[in-house]
């Protein structure tokens, strides 16, 4: 019997941020390696709000923070005002907040048993 794997919920967002770990460092040699960071990037912002978000609510405004963050980095990148860099680090750094709130009242409230998928 062959193992499935299924990635879904924390386990995707587990292996995005692990591709991450692994991939960035192996970029530094490619020419468009700030466009192909901001790429992966939002792969995990997407993965991210799918693994994590339960109800519109948080979906919209994970999904607002992602944008805003990816708008902020594409628009530094093609190099606007100095504000989208900061609108992208304001972006970036309160939607892993926001995730990161939303996967521990998951855990605090609604986890009842201990599974892999928890760990």
């Amino acid at each position: 019997m062959a193992a499935k794997l299924e990635f879904t919920g924390y386990k995707a967002l587990l292996f995005a941020l692990v591709i991450i770990l692994l991939v960035f460092p192996t970029l530094q040699d490619f020419v468009y390696v700030e466009f192909i960071i901001g790429v992966v990037l939002i792969g995990v912002l997407l993965v991210a709000v799918r693994a994590v978000a339960n109800r519109r609510r948080q979906v919209m405004i994970s999904g607002f923070l992602g944008a805003a963050a990816s708008i902020g980095y594409f628009g530094g990148l093609l190099g606007f005002d100095t504000g989208f860099e900061l609108i992208a680090k304001l972006g970036y750094g309160l939607f892993f907040l926001y995730v990161g709130l939303i996967i521990m009242m998951n855990i605090m409230l609604h986890i009842r048993h201990v599974t892999s998928e928890l760990i």
